[in-house]
């Protein structure tokens, strides 16, 4: 068993990008919520200021970003990375899996000649004006992949022209608008002994309409941080050991544990103002009063100011730095002040230009007093707080019981709880019309067990203090079942691995090799970065969620229903090695959280539930124009472990050094089919409209055809035409399709 390293952004940059990687909304049960702070605009590009809120619990090692914990501002755009393997342009470079390798003989050639060498592209997550999603680059670098594909040129910006290696990235979008991603911050970690250096996130700093019309982004100089990122535990014992020469024994086999915590470096910067070249700037006030992220900023206010430099509008943020009061962690023999206080944000007031308050909003979360140290072992499976006394990370009842005697006894209880899970999370929110609404939360449950975290069970609404309330009641099922929750999760977490290490044997008195002996090992393992930068972070997914307006439906409700796709696991393609931790997914749950019907109801006098409004989205994700199915291979070279047999060693021996799990990314063309809609009268009668979409031309990749037929098989038909349609000669097309100006 041999690991990959996890190594994650920045706080502020994990937030914001956490909408380029993982769906998230209704299907998830997570609570949202968004406050529009400005719109930036010059005449022919606006920037939209927003606020966003997003939580399924508290995460017990999560930094708080730059406004709060599970707060982000969205006020330009970012990319960052996800290493996978090695880190795309360092040593020996990135290289293309080929054909032929299930041949043994074929895979080790392979293998002996590509050391150093990385054949997993890393993923890159974008989060920038109307786009979200994830590409990836070919080996060479001349190809980008967007997954799932969107019709977005990525141009990959070279340090020189030979080289290798990523300054930026400039893409531009169908409209025309170009935007590049130059300011850069930078991680430092330790990958085995080495300290590796690269760019994890790419700040947008400049947007540019066809017309020249431009909005920049200004960035602070670089400031070095060092975060506590996670705990790490592990614990190995010899189950097994062959020698066949007799000359060895076990005291050179693999025995030991530990627990640590992770660290990263890295060097954050923090937006500085927004200009343009005609309507004014943005100002971002900030200070570095952090004890819960040394090096780190929040932000205090923004100040917008019009193109004479006069204030137009004041944004102030109000924080409260929540202390904890719960045990530390055991194995911690000093606790700083980034492990024992969270940044929370408490208010927001915006004012006009004389100071006076335009909007006020009041922020209040669960159970402030009584919240965990960060990197407490009071966490479950997904890295939500469970509020268990816990000693170790790995949880109890992970060893198979023919091997319970050989490894020391464990009594982490790692099960979820939601009235745990639920501390920390924002319940009340205060709007400047004097009204308010609170929020209540239940436990993630699948229908048989709860799993991590928590989601939304009620929101409840005031006009006024003494208003009757405005209820929304969440049930995680079908209208028609509401008393069970359906949710499918990918279950927990694998902890126990085992792994084999050959050793070499000499005969005593003369030290003459013998026949190597085999040391089996086995393995406890926890990682808590595990839930929050690998894979798929959400715990439960469900395909049908219901709204009841009032309590039971009183007022009627709405039912959506999504599609849920899990990542399928990689294959260990050398049978000869070991397994890779955490082990490579196929990239396939792009699309799950995709809405696939939506339904309006309203109940009767008499309690009958009637139908008012129904739609259902179909789509093709079958097309093989702009589908892709890359291959990838995760290898871990242990050949600095291999022994040596007296007369020479075995046919394909070196094999058992390479441990090596091939899996594939697919980027395709998610684009809709069809769509049924259907209304319904009084009566139950139902008039309804199919309409279908047409692509016919893949290089814009935009809707040609709309055809719409109603209940009488009347049809409607709508063609689109783009650029990229008509023939080059025509006026002005050559310069629309060079400037990538498609719709």
């Amino acid at each position: 068993m041999t690991t990959q390293e996890i190594v994650p952004p920045s706080p502020d940059a994990a937030q914001i990008g956490i909408f380029g990687n993982f769906s998230i909304g209704l299907h998830t049960g997570a609570m949202q919520y968004g406050i529009s702070l400005y719109t930036f605009e010059t005449s022919y590009l606006n920037l939209k200021l927003t606020l966003n809120y997003n939580t399924n619990g508290l995460i017990v090692d999560k930094v708080s970003s730059w406004v709060g914990y599970d707060w982000n501002l969205e006020a330009g755009g970012l990319i960052t990375t996800t290493v996978r393997g090695q880190q795309d342009f360092q040593r020996g470079g990135r290289k293309e899996v080929p054909e032929g390798l299930e041949n043994q003989y074929n895979l080790l050639d392979f293998l002996s000649l590509t050391e150093g060498y990385d054949l997993e592209p890393d993923i890159y997550s974008f989060n920038f004006g109307n786009y979200s999603g994830r590409f990836f680059l070919s080996a060479d670098l001349s190809t980008v992949y967007t997954i799932p594909f969107q019709n977005l040129k990525i141009d990959v910006i070279k340090l020189a022209p030979t080289s290798k290696a990523v300054d930026h990235f400039v893409i531009t979008a169908p409209d025309g608008n170009k935007y590049t991603f130059s300011s850069k911050e930078i991680t430092t970690t330790m990958i085995k002994e080495y300290s590796v250096s690269y760019t994890s996130t790419w700040f947008l700093s400049s947007i540019i309409h066809p017309t020249g019309d431009e909005i920049k982004f200004h960035y602070m100089a670089p400031i070095f941080t060092s975060v506590k990122t996670g705990v790490n535990q592990y614990i190995t014992r010899n189950i097994g050991f062959n020698n066949p020469s007799t000359y060895c024994n076990g005291t050179d086999c693999p025995h030991g544990s530990g627990i640590s915590i992770n660290s990263i470096n890295h060097q954050i910067i923090y937006l500085d103002s927004i200009t343009s070249n005609y309507c004014g700037r943005i100002i971002f006030r900030k200070s570095g009063q952090r004890s819960d992220y040394p090096g780190g900023m929040k932000l205090d206010s923004i100040i917008i100011k019009n193109q004479r430099n006069e204030t137009i509008k004041n944004i102030e943020f109000g924080y409260q730095m929540l202390n904890s009061t719960m045990r530390p962690p055991n194995f911690v023999q000093t606790i700083t002040s980034d492990m024992k206080t969270r940044l929370f944000l408490k208010y927001l007031k915006i004012r006009d230009k004389n100071g006076s308050i335009l909007e006020n909003y009041g922020f209040d979360y669960n159970n402030m007093i009584s919240l965990p140290t960060r990197l407490s072992l009071s966490q479950d499976h997904w890295g939500y707080y469970n509020g268990k006394s816990n000693y170790d990370l790995i949880p109890q009842g992970e060893v198979p019981s023919y091997y319970s005697g050989l490894f020391p006894v464990i009594t982490a209880n790692r099960e979820p709880d939601g009235q745990f899970s639920k501390y920390g999370t924002l319940c009340r929110i205060d709007y400047p019309t004097g009204g308010y609404s609170l929020i209540d939360y239940e436990p993630q449950h699948d229908g048989t067990k709860e799993v991590g975290g928590c989601r939304v069970k009620r929101i409840s609404s005031y006009a006024s203090a003494d208003a009757e309330p405005t209820i929304k009641r969440y049930f995680y099922n079908t209208y028609l079942n509401t008393g069970i929750s359906y949710g499918l999760s990918q279950g927990i977490p694998e902890y126990f691995y085992t792994h084999n290490k050959w050793i070499n044997c000499y005969r005593a008195g003369d030290g003459v090799i013998q026949i190597p002996a085999t040391c089996m090992s086995g393995t406890l393992v926890s990682n808590s970065l595990l839930s929050m930068f690998s894979g798929n972070q959400n715990s439960i997914v469900y395909p049908t969620i219901s709204i009841s307006y009032g309590e039971n439906f009183e007022a009627g409700g709405e039912q959506h229903s999504f599609d849920v796709v899990f990542d399928s696991p990689g294959t260990v393609f050398n049978t000869s090695g070991g397994p890779i931790y955490p082990l490579p997914y196929n990239d396939r749950c792009w699309y799950s959280g995709t809405k696939s019907a939506e339904l309006i109801f309203r109940k009767s006098e008499t309690g009958q539930f009637k139908k008012v409004k129904q739609t259902n989205y179909h789509y093709d994700r079958e097309d093989s124009r702009n589908k892709t199915e890359y291959k990838c291979m995760a290898i871990i070279n242990r050949i600095d472990e291999k022994p040596h047999y007296p007369d020479g060693d075995p046919p394909l021996f070196d094999l058992k050094f390479y441990d090596v799990v091939s899996y594939s990314i697919l980027s395709v063309w998610d684009k809709p089919s069809y769509t049924t809609t259907a209304n319904y009268d009084d009566s139950g009668n139902e008039l309804s409209t199919v309409t279908t979409y047409y692509y016919d031309n893949a290089t814009h990749a935009q809707l040609s055809r709309e055809s719409t037929t109603n209940s009488k098989g009347e049809t409607v038909l709508k063609k689109y035409y783009y650029p990229h349609d008509y023939a080059t000669s025509l006026f002005n097309i050559v310069s629309l399709k060079d400037s990538f100006i498609l719709n």
